[in-house]
């Protein structure tokens, strides 16, 4: 049984939690493998400590041998997660309740954590730079929630469905346009969640949210093995931009 890190009681300004359970369907062990050297959860959490905008970080994992990694490059890991909140289907929302909760617990009334960044280690190359500015966008913001989102490639305006017969009919009404006349679209590319901590004591059904749109490979999801095989062919050639191939640990 490995020994858990001691708790810590300086509880100012934000704090980083990184999501990494010990199961994969589609890359077994995922969050243990390197890309560049570093394992995903390792390179998430240097990218965490080196952002000047987080006063700690946490790693929230149902894996013994993800939460030593995590101690090894020096974040926090003071508990397992249960089981029941490390299955396949296991909302997001649950894992930050779960962390909100231990905080809550423990935490000095004094010096209140002011929110959570959620930090996903399948987007290795996410920049510290990126996180500080999301965090001064969203303080600045009055919104309760920001997401980091990438430009939508495949357009539903293109996208075709399956007919009864055979046949193809297009998604949404109307004929194919140019590109240039579509309008941008964007979806969450996972990489980045920030909550301030009111809505994390009172979460809303539609809370007014902020955003920080990324560009790849920062919003780069590793979610399958050819993502991987992307994800290791930038580190070793130097594209990711984030620095993190031989970066030696923090203290």
């Amino acid at each position: 049984m490995i020994r858990l890190s001691p708790e810590h009681h300086d509880w100012t300004g934000w704090v980083a939690l990184i999501p990494a359970r010990g199961g994969s369907k589609g890359i077994p062990d995922k969050n243990l493998r390197e890309v560049g050297g570093l394992s995903l959860v390792a390179r998430a959490v240097r990218k965490a400590k080196a952002a000047r905008s987080v006063a700690r970080v946490l790693v929230s994992t149902d894996s013994e041998a993800i939460a030593q990694a995590a101690l090894e490059e020096g974040a926090e890991a003071p508990f397992l997660r249960p089981c029941e909140l490390a299955r396949d289907d296991t909302p997001t929302s649950e894992v930050l309740a779960h962390a909100w909760h231990y905080l809550r617990e423990r935490e000095s009334f004094r010096r209140p954590v002011e929110g959570l960044a959620l930090l996903q280690p399948t987007s290795p190359f996410l920049k510290s730079e990126s996180i500080d500015h999301a965090l001064d966008i969203f303080c600045r913001s009055g919104a309760r929630i920001l997401k980091a989102i990438r430009a939508v490639k495949d357009h539903p305006a293109w996208m075709v469905q399956k007919t009864e017969g055979g046949f193809l009919s297009p998604y949404l009404p109307g004929s194919p346009r140019r590109r240039q006349d579509l309008e941008r679209l964007f979806i969450p590319c996972g990489a980045l969640y920030l909550y301030r901590r009111e809505v994390l004591n009172h979460p809303e059904d539609h809370p007014k949210t902020a955003w920080l749109e990324l560009p790849w490979p920062e919003s780069l999801d590793v979610d399958d093995p050819g993502d991987l095989v992307v994800a290791e062919l930038l580190a070793a050639s130097g594209r990711g931009g984030d620095g993190l191939v031989s970066l030696p640990a923090k203290p």
